[in-house]
């Protein structure tokens, strides 16, 4: 069955229906063209829920520690929260040419750094909440989507 046939049958309030929607509202810079969220859907599921278990343990290992974790020299001023999630976006730093760019929407699964990024920390309350983002904000919106 044709990828856009199976996605027409996903109710349009599923998370998965959401996360088509939103990953194919991003605008690649520089290349003129959108994220695929059809193509790209499997993989921004397991990057927002991957995200979102991975906080989840790392919470409990906090109340387990029982105490903040100690810093590194320049990292003083950020919470234990914002740490995570520095440390999540750390992990997708890359640059890739506008040439790349466009065979890897065409043709990859996965879906460009910058939107392995905000495409998932936009999903998490826990990260508006660790850089007070207003709600309204990029990073803060109304509605957002929620996986597993």
């Amino acid at each position: 069955m044709p990828t856009a046939r199976l996605v027409s049958m996903l109710p349009s309030g599923s998370s998965g229906r959401c996360i088509i929607d939103q990953y194919s509202s991003f605008e690649v810079p520089d290349t003129n063209l959108h994220v695929n969220g059809i193509l790209t859907q499997g993989e921004n599921i397991a990057d927002n829920g991957g995200i979102k278990q991975a906080y989840q343990a790392y919470k409990t290992y906090l109340r387990k520690l029982g105490r903040e974790e100690k810093r590194l020299p320049g990292f003083e001023r950020y919470s234990n929260e914002q740490i995570f999630f520095i440390s999540f976006a750390q992990t997708w730093c890359g640059h890739t040419k506008p040439e790349t760019l466009i065979r890897q929407i065409l043709t990859d699964p996965h879906s460009p750094y910058r939107y392995r990024v905000n495409g998932v920390v936009v999903n998490q309350p826990e990260f508006a909440r660790a850089f007070s983002c207003p709600v309204g904000a990029p990073m803060n919106p109304e509605r957002r989507c929620s996986v597993w």
